[in-house]
C-alpha cells in the first residue's frame, strides 16, 4: 500500500495563528510539540513504510514541510506551482506512482495533513477494513459517526452495508442547523472526513469517467526524471475537490466507519472540544487573564489579553491580529480572513 499525505491549505479556518503562509497542518497545538503534519506522517508509519508515503504541497510551503517532515525522515515531496484543489494534487500523486514503477492495482491512502487522530490502533484496523474493498475495486471514503449537529462538515448517506462497510446513496453538502440536527438522529448518515482509498487503476478510472478535463492531461505530467510540476500544464487544468470531481459523481462509491477519535480542527470551537478544560469550561494558552469566564477558547502568542464576565467565546490573539468571536459561531472566522484581505 502507498500513502499520500494532502498538505496545501489556505490557512483560513484558524485565523489568525494560521494564514495563507502558514497553514493549520504546520502548527502544533499540543504539548509534544509535533504539527498536524507531523502527526499525520507518524500515524501512517505504523501502516507503511516511509519510503511508500508521498505528500504533496504548495510551492510556498514547500520549504516549512519538508523542514518539518525531514525532522522524522527524508520525505518524497511534490510541490504543485498553484493552488487547485484536492482532486489535482491526487492525481499527480497517482501519476508519480506510475512513473516510479508502482503497479496500477497498488492500493493508495489519501489523508489530509491536518487531522487529528489519537488511538493508532483503531485507525490502522478501519485502513484495514477500507483495503479489503478497495482491493475490489471500490473508491472506499472513510465516515465519522455525527456526535453533535455540525454543520461544518459534509455529510455522506449510507444504505446497504459490505461485509467491512457501506453502499453510499449520497454525499450531502454542509447542512443548516435543522438539518443537521435530523442527520444525527438518522444512523445512515455520517461526517465526510476527506480521507480516501482505492487502487490507482480505479482512480484513474473514475478521472477518465467523471473528470476527463483533468485526465486528457495525463501524459503531459512527467515524474520519471524528477518532481517538478510545469506551471503552464498545471495552470490549464481546473480548480476542483476530489468529492466534486469523483465522489458525488461515481456509482462505485463504499464508506467505512472511522473506529478511531477524529477531529479536522476546522475550527476554533473544534480545537476547543479536544483540549481540556480547567474547572469553567475554558481553554486557556498564552498571556491570560480571566475572571468569571465560561466555557471559552482564549489564546495568546505574545500580548497580555484580560476578559471578565462573558462566555462562550473565542478570543485569538497573535503579534499584530485580535479577533473575537461566539464559539459555536468559529467558523464565520473564514468570512473575516477574507475581509482583511482587503485592509
Amino acid at each position: 500500500m502507498k500513502a499520500v499525505i494532502l498538505a496545501g491549505g489556505s490557512g483560513s479556518r484558524l485565523w489568525p495563528l494560521s494564514n495563507e503562509e502558514y497553514p493549520k497542518q504546520l502548527l502544533s497545538f499540543f504539548d509534544d510539540n509535533e504539527s498536524l503534519l507531523q502527526k499525520t506522517y507518524l500515524r501512517l508509519l505504523n501502516i507503511v513504510d516511509s519510503d511508500d508515503i508521498l505528500t504533496i504541497t504548495n510551492l510556498k510551503h514547500f520549504a516549512n514541510v519538508k523542514k518539518q517532515l525531514d525532522e522524522i525522515h527524508t520525505s518524497n515531496i511534490i510541490a504543485e506551482p498553484l493552488s487547485r484543489n484536492t482532486a489535482l494534487a491526487i492525481f499527480c500523486a497517482l501519476k508519480y506512482f506510475l512513473d516510479n514503477n508502482v503497479s496500477e492495482d497498488e492500493v493508495v491512502l489519501v489523508l489530509p495533513s491536518d487531522h487529528l487522530i489519537q488511538n493508532y490502533n483503531l485507525f490502522e484496523k478501519s485502513v484495514n477494513n477500507a483495503q479489503k474493498l478497495a482491493k475490489r475495486d471500490y473508491i472506499v471514503t472513510f465516515g465519522v459517526k455525527p456526535t453533535y449537529p455540525e454543520t461544518g462538515y459534509g455529510y455522506v448517506k449510507v444504505n446497504s452495508t459490505f461485509e467491512t462497510g457501506y453502499k453510499i446513496e449520497k454525499f450531502v453538502e454542509k447542512p443548516n442547523l435543522e438539518f443537521a440536527n435530523r442527520y444525527i438522529k438518522d444512523n445512515k448518515y455520517f461526517w465526510n472526513s476527506g480521507m480516501f482509498m482505492g487502487k490507482i487503476s480505479t482512480f484513474l478510472t473514475e478521472f477518465s469517467i467523471n473528470a476527463r478535463d483533468i485526465y486528457r492531461y495525463f501524459n503531459e505530467l512527467n515524474f520519471i526524471y524528477g518532481n517538478e510540476i510545469p506551471e503552464e500544464i498545471y495552470e490549464k487544468m481546473p480548480s476542483i475537490s476530489i468529492d466534486y470531481a469523483i465522489m458525488e459523481k461515481s456509482q462505485n462509491i463504499a464508506l467505512v466507519e472511522l473506529e478511531s477519535d477524529w477531529s479536522d480542527l476546522g475550527s476554533w470551537q473544534s480545537l476547543y472540544n479536544v483540549k481540556e478544560k480547567d474547572e469553567s469550561g475554558n481553554v486557556i494558552f498564552g498571556n491570560v487573564i480571566t475572571d468569571n469566564i465560561k466555557n471559552s477558547l482564549i489564546y495568546s502568542t505574545k500580548n497580555l489579553v484580560a476578559t471578565t464576565s462573558t462566555e462562550n467565546l473565542a478570543i485569538i490573539n497573535t503579534d499584530n491580529t485580535t479577533v473575537i468571536l461566539p464559539l459555536d459561531k468559529s467558523q464565520m472566522v473564514k468570512n473575516l480572513y477574507e475581509l482583511s484581505k482587503e485592509i
